[in-house]
């Protein structure tokens, strides 16, 4: 994608800023940012890789967040625990987002069916199926 609409420009912040606010409090914010780059037209893999490194600051950002928590403990048994309950802590939220195929709601709402509404709603006027130039489908991980 070489030139970008303000705009373009515009949703990409105001999703950002909203995946953003998603991943603080349960994750899955990629579920914004991820469509709104498809639907502005940047390429299916582009796409990935720019919504997985925009990823890195909320990480480093929850580093940096509980540092003066584990640097205060001076035992390390103590803060090996500590680190261990917050992994836990974070493994806990990420099943409540994988809860719909533990209670098949794939069953009942179809993906693609989802996946097409979605890109309608944003106003998307090309599938992203079609292709041109490429000698492999995409990998559909819905």
């Amino acid at each position: 994608m070489d030139n970008l609409s303000a705009g373009g420009i515009i949703l990409l912040a105001v999703s950002a800023l909203l995946a953003g606010g998603i991943n603080a409090v349960a994750g899955g914010g990629s579920l914004i940012t991820f469509p709104t780059l498809l639907a502005l037209g940047f390429p299916p893999i582009t796409a990935n890789v720019t919504n997985t490194v925009g990823l890195v600051p909320g990480y480093l950002g929850g580093i940096a967040g509980y540092r003066k928590e584990l640097e205060a403990i001076t035992d390390d048994a103590e803060r090996a625990a500590l680190e261990a309950k917050l992994i836990a802590s974070a493994y806990e939220r990420g099943n409540a987002l994988n809860m719909a195929s533990h209670v098949e709601i794939d069953d009942v709402i179809d993906p693609a069916e989802t996946r097409a509404r979605i890109l309608s709603i944003i106003g998307r006027g090309t599938s992203w199926r079609q292709r041109t130039g490429k000698k492999r489908p995409m990998v559909d991980t819905w």
